[in-house]
This record gives structure tokens, C-alpha cells and sequence, in this order.
């Protein structure tokens, strides 16, 4: 399985790099949105996991492009963001988001148990 994690922090990749290499999972990184846009389309992800604060383009737009797309729009996307307020959790949700997750709320640890539930289940 490949997890394509988009986030500007150098720091949060690696975390995630370190969680998911202990369960066999192939991390691919990107650290702005346009870098992340041509990771989806050259790397076809199993899963998605994004900060919505990016360089180039933002997250809001970045889902939007991938779930646009008919080769990409059935990738599961994951936001893992610093934004915490409702609307930003409902646009995300409502342009295609399976789940959102506040960096102030959930820890990277949380997040990376979640997201193992989510591709366990797309197993």
C-alpha cells in the first residue's frame, strides 16, 4: 500500500514516514500543493493524507482538482490540518474529504491509527 502525504512540514512527514514504514506502507512526500497534484497523478496513491495550508495551491483546491479528476477521484483523501474551524472542516468534507482531523485536536500518532483503519478496510 502507498500513502502520499502532503504538508509543508518537513517534521509531521516524517513522523508519518516512520509510523507507517513499521506496518510495510510506502510513504510518498510532498511539500506544496503543485508538488502534491503531480505526486497524485505519477504515484496513484492508495490513500491521501493533506495539510490544507499549502504554497501553489491550497488544499481547497487541491481536492477539488483530484476529485475532478476520473483516474483519481476515487483515492480516499485524509485532511491533517492546522485550520480548525467548522467551515473549513464542512468545505473540506463536502468537496470530497473522507475525514478531517485537526493537528490541534489529534495527535500524528491518532491520525496514523486512523488511517490504518481506513486501508485496512479498503483491503
Amino acid at each position: 500500500m502507498k500513502v502520499l502525504v502532503i504538508d509543508e512540514d518537513k517534521f509531521v512527514i516524517n513522523i508519518y514516514e516512520s509510523e507507517f514504514h513499521q506496518q510495510n506502507i510506502e510513504v510518498v512526500a510532498a511539500f506544496d500543493g503543485d508538488d502534491g497534484w503531480e505526486k497524485v497523478k505519477a504515484e496513484k496513491p492508495d490513500l491521501i493524507i493533506m495539510e490544507l495550508i499549502l504554497f501553489k495551491i491550497n488544499g481547497f483546491d487541491l481536492i477539488k482538482k483530484i476529485k475532478n479528476d476520473k483516474k483519481l477521484k476515487n483515492i480516499p483523501i485524509v485532511v491533517c490540518s492546522s485550520l480548525n474551524q467548522q467551515d473549513d472542516i464542512d468545505e473540506s468534507m463536502k468537496l470530497g474529504a473522507l475525514k478531517y482531523f485537526s493537528k490541534q485536536t489529534y495527535s500524528l500518532k491518532q491520525v496514523t491509527k486512523e488511517v490504518l483503519d481506513i486501508l485496512i478496510s479498503l483491503m
